[in-house]
């Protein structure tokens, strides 16, 4: 490491697909989880289908408790990938930072434009009465910029390659 919390020049062992996994699956386990939990009891609605399997009408204290939900991932993304750890809580238990390209902390407003696939799709998801074809046309496009990691040189997903970010193991 340099003095300024850099990468150094030589290259940097990247993190694969299986390790980033794992970390998202962490992260989930502490975000996700509690707040389905939340949402199940505040707005059980929003888990129920309607009489012909398709989603209720959500009431607007499920929207709202939704959308926090979304708010609450986004900032728990930036400030965490973007501050000087640069690393939520399941980067950090498996080792694991983001950095851009040139080895610098990535900053608050980069972390959450390179989370886009983890808050896009529920975005999509209220604006779009839950599972109509622009929703799963956005899924297709998540998956495809996770699988990416698993087969580009220096294991970036698309949304990495967007923000100009490479996820790389700590040291």
């Amino acid at each position: 490491m340099t003095e300024n919390n850099a990468l150094e020049p030589s290259s940097p062992a990247y993190a694969g697909f299986w390790r980033r996994v794992l970390a998202y699956l962490v992260d989930m386990a502490l975000i996700g989880i509690p707040w389905t939990a939340i949402t199940w009891f505040v707005a059980p609605e929003a888990f129920r289908p309607g009489p012909d399997g398709e989603p209720v009408t959500m009431t607007m204290i499920a929207v709202v408790v939704q959308v926090a939900g979304v708010v609450v991932w986004i900032l728990y993304k930036g400030l965490l990938e973007g501050g000087g750890s640069g690393a939520t809580v399941g980067k950090r238990i498996v080792g694991l930072r983001v950095r851009t390209a040139t080895g610098e902390v990535l900053g608050f407003w980069c972390a959450i434009y390179r989370a886009w696939p983890y808050w896009m799709p529920s975005l999509v998801m209220l604006a779009s009465a839950y599972r109509g074809p622009i929703f799963l046309a956005v899924c297709v496009v998540v998956l495809i910029s996770y699988l990416f990691v698993a087969f580009t040189p220096r294991k970036q997903g698309l949304h990495d390659m967007m923000a100009k970010c490479l996820v790389v193991r700590a040291s």
